[in-house]
This record gives structure tokens, C-alpha cells and sequence, in this order.
């Protein structure tokens, strides 16, 4: 299991016990071994991805430690416990270590923190799946209401603002014409258009599911179209028989799109929505200062 951050800190202390420098990468072997935290576990990506889950709590776990004076940083990468800290260990051998007990030290509101002990990425990370979870419903709700040939045109739109034809307008057409057999868009896979990818976009009720027959119908249209390559875009979901008769077609690539993977590409293509706020996060520069 991974432990909390603020379960962690007696750990550090102990490691460092001995007063010697010890690598932070040697602490955090050692406190993985003690909570028996697993390989996959800590290779546990934040959700924003940017972080190991488990690193980024040691490392909140060596922040407070810090400001709190019980232990410091000799040189880049090592850390050992300072005179106090080593004081402060002695002092209460069978003391719990937490948040509430740093807050005699340094500022600290254990009841703002959260009571899962995850870092404050882990947070942000949680925070932002949050509001992106909320975005996604109300462009579903939006898309819903539009006309099947808004629909179409905004599918077409999203795969050259995905770089799709070069980027290049006249690359993406959406098809109203006889004998197209149900193809409703197409557009080239690059600026040269070395090949092209066929597309039906359907707008369905939230609460069903795209059929087998529905993507046999379309693999049909896409045989009859002499096409290899097709997408089926919808607003809702897909049914396992669906997904595996296009996993099983060979000679025609079919992908299939559901309402969740579209509502997330629409807002990563900024295609719909606006941005009001940006947040950049910084993360010191060991390097910058060893090299002056």
C-alpha cells in the first residue's frame, strides 16, 4: 500500500537516524520496503500524470520535514536530520509523528489537509478530473441538440483541428450525396491524401448503445465505398458485440468513438469550449544552482 505523506515522516527521521547523508532515492527505497509498497504501486501515475504517486509523497514528506527544521539538505540529492530533529526523535520514541504534531513546529492546518494524505498534485490532479468531468457532461448535453448535420460538420471539424487533411479545410468534407451508402464524412489521413478515412457520426440517446448491426451496416458501407479505413463516431456508448466485430475486421480498420472520448477530444482541441483560468506549476531547479 501507499502510505499517506504524513505517515511517513517517523520514517524519515529513523532512516536518518545515524546522522550521516543519505541519497533521497536510498530513502525512498527504504520506506517503500517497510509499507511493502509494490512495484506497480509505485510506478502509480497522479492523474494528471506528471508525478509517481508515491515519490511525489515522499517528497511532500521531505518538504515539511524541512520547514519544520528536523531535517536538511547538505548537498543536491542527500539529506540528513538535523541536531533538533534528532532531539525531537529521541524525545518521543513512542509519539505519532503527524501533521497535527509538525504543527507545534511549523504552520501546519491539519484540517485542511486532506485526510487521505494524498500530496497537493495529487489534489490539483483530482480537483481538475473534477471540473474536466463536469465540462464533458454539459458539451454532451450541448451536442445532443444539434441538428445531425451540425453534428456531422463538427465531427469533421474535430479531426482537422486532431491534424487530420494537413489542418487543411478543404481535406474534410461531410458527404450528402446519393450512393454514398450511409458514409457521411470523409477526410484525407494527410496534407497529400495518400488515403482517406470515412466517417459515420450519429447522434444516439445517452441511455442505449450502438449495436453489432449498426457497425456491420457500416462496415459494409465502407466495402462498398472500396474504403480501408473508418471511423464511427457517436454521443453515447458502444456494446461489447460492437466493439468486438470491429476489432475483428482485417481488411477495413474500424475505430470507434463513444460520447465520453468525444466530449474529451472536443475540449483537448479547444473545440467548444474556452479556457479562463491557467494555473503553471514550478518545480525547483537543483541543477541551476549546483552550476553556479
Amino acid at each position: 500500500m501507499i502510505p499517506k505523506y504524513d505517515e511517513i515522516y517517523k520514517d524519515f527521521l529513523e532512516i536518518l537516524v545515524d546522522e550521516r547523508e543519505h541519497a533521497i532515492k536510498e530513502i525512498r527505497n527504504k520506506i517503500a520496503d517497510k509499507w511493502g509498497v509494490s512495484k506497480k504501486e509505485r510506478l502509480l501515475r497522479t492523474r494528471g500524470g506528471t508525478r509517481y504517486v508515491f515519490d511525489s509523497r515522499v517528497g511532500w514528506a521531505r518538504t515539511h520535514l524541512m520547514k519544520a527544521g528536523l531535517i536538511e539538505s547538505p548537498a543536491k540529492g542527500f539529506l540528513r536530520i538535523s541536531s533538533f530533529g534528532s532531539k525531537i526523535l529521541r524525545e518521543n520514541p513512542g509519539s505519532k509523528i503527524d501533521n497535527n504534531f509538525l504543527a507545534q513546529f511549523v504552520e501546519i492546518d491539519p484540517k485542511t489537509d486532506d485526510d487521505r494524505g494524498e500530496s497537493p498534485e495529487e489534489l490539483m490532479d483530482q480537483n481538475y478530473s473534477l471540473i474536466v468531468e463536469g465540462l464533458m457532461e454539459e458539451l454532451l448535453t450541448e451536442v445532443i441538440k444539434m441538428t445531425s448535420d451540425a453534428f456531422e460538420h463538427l465531427v469533421v471539424d474535430l479531426l482537422l483541428a486532431m491534424g487530420y487533411g494537413g489542418s487543411l479545410p478543404e481535406n474534410g468534407l461531410v458527404t450528402r450525396q446519393n450512393g454514398d451508402e450511409g458514409i457521411d464524412g470523409v477526410i484525407k489521413e494527410d496534407k497529400l491524401g495518400f488515403d482517406q478515412i470515412y466517417i459515420q457520426a450519429k447522434k444516439w440517446d445517452r441511455n442505449g448503445s450502438v449495436s453489432r448491426p449498426e457497425i456491420q451496416k457500416f462496415a459494409g458501407a465502407l466495402l462498398g465505398q472500396g474504403a480501408t479505413k473508418g471511423l464511427y463516431i457517436t454521443t453515447t456508448n458502444f456494446s461489447n458485440q460492437a466493439k468486438e466485430f470491429a476489432a475483428k475486421q482485417l481488411s477495413t480498420k474500424i475505430v470507434l468513438i463513444d460520447g465520453e472520448q468525444l466530449a474529451r477530444l472536443l475540449i483537448e482541441n479547444n473545440l467548444g469550449v474556452t479556457i479562463t483560468n491557467t494555473y503553471v506549476i514550478r518545480r525547483l531547479d537543483s541543477d541551476f544552482f549546483s552550476e553556479l
